[in-house]
């Protein structure tokens, strides 16, 4: 992995070698992803470079195939000469559409279409964008560009009953199905897994919705029977809404028991935030593929290792994953 540096009024360095540790990060509860550095720095050892990192200026990531992983800015550094340690702190492009506010009253649009806008109004470049062909009558009042285009997809995730993956490739913002990106690698315990924990909670479980209608009658009921039979009535209230098919909402809004692990292992740059990745654990008897809701990668003396936070929502059966 190599680190490049662009001041905003120069040519770009690589700075590799100046960096003892690389943490590269991306959370499903978080909009944009993160990089951060700490680069060796001395104010009086002539023999290692100074490279003066400001705020504002671009720090890109690339992977052993070449391939860049990361392009972002740097929003914060601080320096420590007793450790002659600097640290710097960089946000991809996303983080700009959660720094301004704007209101907008959309009409018979498109979860597309309202990103498009965002994008070009904010000047975000797009890339891939989901296509969902729901139209869709909003006012947003006061609201980050990043809230309403999540907010959105998530209104025609409703009827859809798809979710949505919001992150920056190459600069460009990516919008894709939860579950499309799948990656080509096996998660094990005999190759490549050094510590694992798992849980199941049903804490979040919505297994019972009441619809009500605007004068607040009962206007019907989804529930998932067995749900309700193990774990007892835990239950949602849904106003009918013009335009939506109360049921297909309401179903939509049932919650199963969530099932959670948490992974460390050697590192692999394609196990990010909102992709799949195949996971064999002969201990624990879980093998298919999960979304990744979290990751932490880090580059120290020499060594790539991650932390996985994943969602044991299988996307697949076992059959169906090659594992």
């Amino acid at each position: 992995m190599k680190v490049f540096y662009l001041p905003q009024d120069g040519k770009s360095i690589e700075i590799t070698c100046l960096c003892s540790s690389v943490r590269w990060s991306g959370d499903s509860q978080q909009a944009a992803r993160k990089v951060e550095l700490e680069i060796i720095a001395s104010a009086y050892d002539k023999n290692i470079p100074r490279v003066n990192i400001s705020p504002g200026s671009m720090i890109t990531l690339v992977n052993d195939d070449n391939i860049e992983i990361f392009q972002g800015f740097v929003f914060m550094q601080e320096k420590d000469f007793s450790s002659q340690i600097a640290k710097v702190l960089c946000y991809d492009a996303m983080i700009y559409l959660t720094k301004s506010k704007a209101s907008y009253n959309f009409r018979d649009t498109t979860a597309e279409q309202i990103s498009g806008r965002i994008c070009r109004d904010f000047g975000i470049t797009q890339g891939t964008i989901a296509a969902t062909g729901i139209k869709q009558s909003r006012i947003f009042i006061g609201k980050t560009p990043y809230e309403i285009i999540i907010e959105a997809y998530n209104n025609a995730a409703k009827q859809n009953k798809k979710q949505y993956i919001f992150i920056m490739k190459e600069g460009k913002l990516t919008i894709a199905e939860k579950g499309n990106l799948k990656v080509d690698y096996l998660l094990d315990p005999e190759a490549n897994i050094s510590s694992s924990r798992y849980s199941e909670s049903i804490e979040n479980m919505i297994n019972t919705v009441k619809i009500y209608d605007d004068r607040g009658n009962i206007a019907g009921k989804r529930q998932n029977d067995d749900w309700v039979k193990l774990y007892g009535v835990l239950q949602e209230a849904y106003q009918k809404e013009n335009g939506k098919n109360a049921a297909t909402v309401a179903d939509n809004m049932l919650k199963d028991m969530e099932r959670n692990g948490e992974i460390e292992a050697l590192g692999n740059t394609d196990c990010i935030t909102g992709n799949a990745v195949q996971i064999k654990e002969s201990y624990s008897g879980i093998k298919g593929l999960f979304y990744i809701s979290s990751d932490n990668h880090t580059w120290k003396e020499g060594l790539h290792t991650m932390q996985l936070t994943l969602d044991f929502e299988k996307i697949c059966t076992e059959a169906g994953t090659g594992v």
